[in-house]
């Protein structure tokens, strides 16, 4: 199977922001979920 330049290019950009969108995703979710659980703490505190 024969892949040109433009195609090679391609896939190492797709794998690129694949990966960076996957970490965005992940570290927005450990974010909000750490929000949320000291929202609910805080709550209950007062």
């Amino acid at each position: 199977m024969y892949f040109d330049p433009g195609t090679g290019s391609m896939i190492v950009q797709i794998l690129v922001a694949s990966i960076a969108g996957v970490g965005a995703f992940f570290l927005t979710f450990k974010t909000n979920c750490i929000s949320f659980i000291k929202g609910i703490f805080k709550k209950n505190g007062k």
